[in-house]
């Protein structure tokens, strides 16, 4: 097995530091992520493992995280996407106005086979992380055919750990490439479903650009785990 990249150490302590000084402040500390991708024959024995803080939460994260904290009504002039704007984009780069809901029944994350839609998707683009982000830059269709993997079921898991007083959502997917030839992967992502009014659509929540690109030969599986951590929970 070998390891093309692993999370730095130093970084994610400074991150906690972070959040440390946030709560001393009474202050709401960030939703941290990392991921891990696996690739082999079988993600259990992977030839090769990547593993990387997240560092690009998007726009339509951001704006979905106000909406629920302020509950607002939208004035007309903020009734945009883009700097500015309250507005959130579809991955087909349609806009919507909040109130944005995320029912609990949808599961937000966890896509079913072929559904790539939401849960974690894999891409072949190379543009910069942006906050403006609203899809990946070339995502992988779902399929068998040429530049195609199969996107299985989002499974998921959900804790709490009291010793750091946090909660912790885990979303792991294979993807199987059956396409006759070698994939190669550069970006990785999460997508979400949201009702806005009363339509459900999928936003992109997520986008990382890898510093080394994969390669997924034929036959191979991709997996894919994203964990999202939530702020520490104050003692009192």
């Amino acid at each position: 097995m070998k390891i093309i990249k692993d999370i730095d150490p130093k970084e994610w302590a400074e991150l906690l530091d972070l959040e440390r000084e946030a709560l001393k402040l009474h202050h709401m500390p960030p939703a941290l992520a990392t991921y891990q991708l696996l690739v082999g024959k079988d993600p259990l024995s992977p030839r090769l493992v990547y593993r990387d803080i997240s560092h690009s939460w998007v726009r339509n994260a951001y704006i979905q995280a106000l909406n629920c904290i302020l509950r607002m009504s939208v004035p007309t002039e903020y009734q945009f996407y883009g700097e500015g704007g309250l507005y959130i984009r579809t991955i087909s780069g349609t806009d919507k106005l909040p109130d944005i809901s995320t029912p609990y029944s949808e599961y937000i994350y966890v896509g079913s086979a072929g559904n790539t839609g939401k849960g974690p998707v894999a891409g072949t683009g190379n543009a910069a992380e942006s906050f403006g982000a609203w899809q990946l830059d070339s995502i992988i269709p779902h399929g068998t055919g040429a530049g195609k993997m199969s996107y299985g079921l989002t499974s998921y898991s959900f804790s709490w750990d009291p010793a750091s007083r946090r909660f912790k959502a885990e979303y792991v997917r294979n993807l199987l490439n059956s396409s006759g030839n070698t994939i190669t992967v550069t970006e990785v992502g999460m997508h979400m479903y949201a009702y806005v009014g009363n339509r459900i659509d999928s936003y992109l929540a997520i986008r990382d650009l890898l510093e080394t690109a994969i390669n997924v030969a034929n036959g191979e599986q991709l997996q894919i785990t994203y964990t999202i951590y939530g702020p520490q929970l104050p003692t009192s």
